[in-house]
């Protein structure tokens, strides 16, 4: 008998993450402080990454320390705008250019890459009001917990299922670099688009001052792809996403009951909607969803969810344009050098 919604849903993933997650959830609502809800996206990324990279401890305790290290980079950088932005591209770039020692290592990059700046954000931009040196210590208190608890449902307990044994403790080994590389071109390619287009988009970000501005960058860098074609179809499938996502959140934060555990929920669904819902759309889609409802239940009203259309859609455009004006930079390149190929010599 299959589990209901078995071909939408990953289910043995989400229950990893369900066990992972509830630890930081419980202290959250054991405390009665919301911030030790943000280390789930530490968690749930650690989870992906161990998932999709390799079941090593070495490399989920590797991925939470750059993590942390990049976290505080980044929030230390929000105030200083053009140091700001050159991390971004700097972080954006590498996150891709890792894969030239095997695609799967981009997974690896890109949730080192969103967790950091997305926390950075969040807690560096608050209101004047709130305590944002408090969030950060709270934050780097739960943050081992976070790495501890995914470890030990994602490596300890599936190599007690499974009786694998853990990879060599070496680079190579943590790592897998034993997998065909992916092509030298190809990844550069793609590195140099998403380079370009967090670059872009984190500069217009500062210039317009748009507030939830992580939504713009990495909303640019998930699109900019090294082919034109396959980045304006991701646009459109996140684009869709968002527009019928949050008017659900928005219904959906309009009828349950505000509250620390409805809020809690919520943010638990949010981390597991990166990992368990293999359907990228539908991903978005719930995701879109999730965010605005937990905005409405934390009153932070209906702005949160048409920020976070305005802001993907922003960034979709930036990513796609970044894309297609490199692409279209080196057709001209290439046919300039197959010119002067063909050209005949001058005589001396």
């Amino acid at each position: 008998m299959h589990p209901p919604f078995a071909g939408i849903v990953a289910w043995p993933i989400c229950l990893r993450g369900l066990l992972a997650l509830a630890p930081l959830v419980a202290v959250a609502s054991w405390t009665g402080q919301t911030i030790y809800l943000a280390t789930i996206l530490v968690g749930i990324t650690g989870l992906i990454v161990v998932e999709r990279v390799s079941r090593s401890a070495v490399l989920l305790v590797l991925h939470g320390l750059v993590t942390a290290g990049l976290f505080l980079s980044f929030l230390a950088a929000l105030h200083f705008p053009a140091i700001f932005v050159l991390l971004c591209a700097v972080c954006g770039f590498a996150s891709v250019a890792i894969g030239r020692f095997g695609e799967h290592l981009i997974a690896l990059g890109s949730y080192t890459f969103v967790p950091s700046l997305y926390l950075a954000c969040e807690i560096g931009l608050q209101p004047a009001s709130s305590e944002p040196a408090a969030d950060v210590a709270a934050l780097l208190q739960t943050w081992p917990l976070a790495v501890v608890s995914v470890g030990a449902v994602a490596v300890i307990g599936y190599r007690l299922v499974t009786g694998s044994t853990p990879p060599p403790l070496t680079v190579s080994g943590v790592l897998q670099l034993g997998h065909p590389a992916a092509p030298a071109k190809s990844m550069e390619r793609r590195a140099l688009c998403r380079l370009v287009a967090v670059l872009a988009a984190a500069s217009f970000a500062e210039i317009v001052g748009l507030s939830e501005e992580q939504w713009v960058i990495w909303s640019a860098a998930s699109v900019a792809l090294a082919d034109p074609t396959g980045a304006w179809d991701k646009n459109k499938v996140r684009a869709h996403g968002v527009l019928i996502g949050v008017p659900i959140g928005l219904s959906v934060g309009w009828l349950v009951p505000p509250s620390g555990i409805t809020y809690s929920v919520l943010a638990l669904l949010i981390g597991l909607s990166l990992a368990g819902i293999p359907n990228y759309g539908l991903a978005i889609t719930t995701r879109a969803a999730l965010v605005t409802a937990a905005g409405l239940v934390a009153s932070h009203g209906a702005e949160i969810g048409l920020e976070r259309v305005r802001n993907l859609l922003i960034g979709g455009l930036i990513g796609y344009l970044a894309t297609a004006a490199l692409n279209a930079w080196w057709r001209w390149r290439q046919g300039r050098d197959s010119l002067s190929i063909l050209s005949p010599a001058r005589a001396p």
